[in-house]
């Protein structure tokens, strides 16, 4: 009795794994940015950069669009790659000033192979 019992434990065991297991394919291509879709397939992306320029002696937080935000230390500059697409680019100063920070917002359309040119305070985006 015990064997026949511990027999159908082990099927019921082997049951729940197989079925807690399989996946559901609907054969549909899985959703993703570019680059290897999953299947072999390389798909180009297409990016553009954008310069960060810091024309100040002080650090500036850059926020674009809410999709990347970094420190530029004083005088520094950092050149990043984006897909294309329109962002805004916030430019906030975190330390050197007397009662608000300068804060500066910049409008950017990155194309494919573009290179954008964001250069703070006040002085602009530049297109190249």
């Amino acid at each position: 009795m015990r064997k026949i019992f511990v027999n159908v434990l082990i099927v019921l065991v082997v049951i729940c794994i197989v079925f807690t297991s399989c996946e559901r394919d609907d054969g549909e291509y899985p959703i993703g940015g570019g680059g290897n879709n999953g299947y072999g397939i390389d798909i180009p992306t297409c990016t553009g950069t954008i310069e960060f320029v810091n024309n100040s002696n002080n650090p500036y937080t850059v926020d674009v669009s809410g999709y990347d935000s970094f420190t530029l230390s004083g005088n520094h500059y950092s050149t990043k790659t984006y897909e294309k697409g329109s962002y805004v680019i916030k430019v906030t100063q975190n330390s050197g000033y007397l009662f608000y920070p300068t804060e500066e917002t910049y409008q950017v359309s990155v194309s494919c192979g573009s290179h954008d040119v964001v250069s703070f305070p006040n002085t602009g985006i530049n297109s190249k």
